[in-house]
């Protein structure tokens, strides 16, 4: 699940689409930091958020229309090297064009919804975020932060 090397620090974890599962990716992801590489600040404000918004979204949105009899897999890999922090998230659900997301998540959010501001937080807290469709028909999800 893990392999460990001085640079980069590469981790991988596969996980059903389900809230249990979740929730033990968000421990797994905590431990990633140890001994601390990326300043704390950005570790919890940027990386953190980043990684719970992206798995969030694929396990409550990517996946909610495929079959209720499997649950789909989500593949995540995380790379910290020397000054920089790669979160990948593959989820197997429809897709969608990023860029015209959140213009529409622009257009339509309000200042007082608690809900739909993920991906307008990963993209202001990141240097880059994108969303690609791979040739196996998986979507990948990738939320880069200099640090």
């Amino acid at each position: 699940m893990f392999e460990q090397s001085k640079s980069p620090k590469i981790a991988h974890l596969q996980i059903r689409s389900d809230d249990e599962s979740l929730r033990e990716a968000f421990r797994w992801f905590d431990q990633l930091n140890q001994p601390p590489i990326i300043p704390e600040s950005i570790w919890m404000m940027a990386c953190k958020t980043a990684f719970h918004e992206g798995l969030t979204n694929a396990v409550r949105h990517a996946h909610k229309d495929l079959s209720t009899n499997t649950l789909i897999d989500i593949e995540v890999s995380i790379e910290i090297k020397t000054k920089t922090i790669e979160i990948r998230i593959w989820d197997r659900g429809p897709g969608f064009d990023l860029q015209d997301k959140i213009a529409e998540m622009v257009e339509q959010n309000s200042p007082d919804n608690s809900w739909g501001r993920g991906l307008l937080l990963m993209r202001d807290l990141g240097d880059r975020l994108s969303y690609t469709q791979t040739n196996d028909n998986q979507n990948c999800l990738l939320f880069v932060k200099y640090y």
